[in-house]
């Protein structure tokens, strides 16, 4: 029995609607997403890998969900719940109204928000993959996507994850008002596996899982996952790791702080920075006309904005928000790395770090061009 909101007591009856490997992924996903955006936004920098990790599970999770929406029983199906915007609306409208029609699996509406919710989780995990190996230089795409690259998908990767949480919270919202207006508790209903439906609705017949093909299709699909991932990562990683190095860069510039990596800054800043050697911050840096042309083309040639072809070719790219600064702690990435949050204020007056230009005091690499944000140790 069932209230029907007015008082009256209505017969309802109970059918299993949601498998054991339907809940398992919805409960799966959703402490992954939480776990994985808690490491992104408040963890600290060593867990970067930890989240990665988890970024794969959720990845390898939804490629499960989708042979399961091929393969599974009906209501697991996409055939069951297809992508019908002008049913959503209608179903919204009568959700409004208080009378919202019974449906066995997903209603349109909630269909609608699982297509946004898996496709921007997607695009965050896609994006998140790119600039893990464009910035960071690790994953199966370091070889493949340049530092300039990765900077700009690093913003998207952010910007997206907005997104799919704004989203959780739309979801959240409809589950509760589809709960408060159907009698019913949708959340548990996910727990149980159990819907209520009213007494004079027909018991559905619904089709039954095929498990043994989703089994073969979960084998093919690793395979060919497998062979590509493992392609990949053969690939020697491109950018800051593996940039060749120049003798008189090293010394000349070396001899008094670090030899940054070129793509630290823009071309036109080392450009600027290159023929203001006049004034080099307060200090008058002379040089051999053709010792500074030579570093000149190879910080030039190699700058955070210039992506290096395999054919030997160069195209420029942009690195958003940074407009040429002169100094590499003015660009957008090192002030959004190095945050009062990531890093104590009180650390640059730390006699073992002196100044933000000493890099090697706390990226442990730093002298080999791998910035890896697991590799930072800040001194005490």
């Amino acid at each position: 029995m069932s209230d029907d909101g007015n008082g009256r007591r209505i017969q309802t009856h109970s059918v299993r609607v949601w498998d054991l490997p339907t809940r398992l992924f919805h409960w799966l996903l959703a402490g992954l997403v939480l776990a994985t955006a808690l490491i992104g936004w408040v963890g600290p920098k060593w867990m970067l890998g930890m989240h990665a990790v988890l970024c794969y599970a959720i990845a390898a999770l939804i490629a499960l969900r989708l042979v399961w929406g091929v393969f599974g029983p009906e209501t697991s199906r996409f055939a069951s719940f297809p992508v019908r915007p002008r049913a959503a609306l209608a179903y919204l409208k009568d959700l409004v109204r208080g009378r919202p029609p019974h449906h066995v699996g997903h209603n349109p509406a909630g269909a609608m928000m699982i297509y946004a919710l898996l496709a921007t989780i997607a695009a965050v995990l896609l994006s998140g993959l790119v600039a893990f190996g464009g910035v960071e230089k690790h994953g199966p795409l370091a070889g493949v996507v340049s530092y300039a690259i990765g900077h700009t998908f690093e913003d998207l990767h952010a910007g997206l994850a907005t997104v799919l949480f704004t989203l959780v919270g739309l979801h959240v919202a409809g589950v509760a008002v589809g709960s408060l207006v159907e009698r019913q508790n949708l959340a548990r209903a996910m727990v149980t596996g159990f819907k209520r439906l009213p007494g004079d609705a027909p018991l559905p017949r619904l089709k039954s899982a095929r498990p043994w093909l989703a089994a073969l299709s979960v084998a093919a699909f690793l395979a060919v996952a497998g062979g590509v991932l493992s392609a990949l990562a053969a690939l020697p990683p491109r950018g800051v790791p593996d940039m060749p190095r120049h003798a008189s860069y090293a010394k000349e510039c070396g001899d008094c702080h670090m030899a940054f990596p070129p793509q630290m800054l823009p071309r036109r800043s080392w450009v600027a920075l290159m023929n203001g050697l006049d004034n080099h911050f307060g200090e008058k840096a002379t040089l051999p006309a053709a010792t500074r042309q030579a570093i000149v083309d190879y910080l030039a040639g190699n700058a955070g904005d210039v992506t290096r072809t395999r054919e030997g070719g160069k195209f420029m790219t942009s690195i958003p928000g940074d407009r040429n600064p002169l100094r590499i702690t003015e660009t957008g990435r090192f002030l959004k790395k190095h945050n009062a949050r990531e890093v104590p204020p009180d650390a640059w007056q730390r006699k073992s770090i002196g100044s933000k230009a000493n890099c090697p005091a706390c990226h442990l690499q730093a002298e080999q061009g791998d910035y890896d944000e697991r590799a930072v140790r800040i001194p005490r």
